[in-house]
């Protein structure tokens, strides 16, 4: 294995990680649309509540609801993902292990790690961080589609009132 090899996969784990800081900014734009759902329902509450007695306004309302709460559940797990390293409790390249480690004893092990161990440490990152952008990407692919189904329920909800 030479040095050619670890530099691809050092690019690689740029690369992906690039991947989960991009779901991240996915994440954090679509917040900012939630937050104008509910500042919309907000600033109609007055005749919003002039209509409660409506047996379509239940439906529609409840229907918002579990739309709207379900989406804000997606991008909550897209920005806060499940970040656990399993394979292994002695990394170098996962920040909570090197954290956890003691600098005498990462600087020692850093200066002690044989090529192919590198390489396999620098893999299983590459692999940890692309679950944690999958992981990210469909959960905000599913808050889109919450937030597209509430946007559609609110118009007719707001068409209604």
């Amino acid at each position: 294995m030479g040095k050619e090899d670890i530099n691809f996969w050092h690019d690689e784990l740029v690369r992906v990680t690039d991947w989960v800081k991009l779901g991240d900014q996915k994440a954090a734009f679509l917040s900012a649309y939630y937050l104008a759902i509910f500042g919309l329902i907000l600033a109609n509450k007055n005749s919003i509540l002039q209509t409660s007695h409506n047996l379509l306004f239940w439906f529609l309302a409840t229907t918002i609801s579990i739309s709207f709460i379900a989406g804000l559940f997606f991008i909550f797990k897209a920005i806060f993902p499940c970040l656990e390293n399993n394979s292994t409790d002695k990394s170098l390249f996962y920040y909570k292990h090197v954290a956890e480690t003691k600098i005498v004893d990462f600087l020692k092990k850093s200066r002690n790690i044989k090529d192919g161990d590198k390489k396999d440490q620098l893999l299983e990152q590459v692999y940890t961080n692309s679950l944690i952008a999958e992981m990210k990407m469909v959960n905000i692919k599913n808050g889109i589609k919450c937030l597209f189904l509430t946007l559609i329920l609110l118009s007719v909800f707001l068409f209604v009132i």
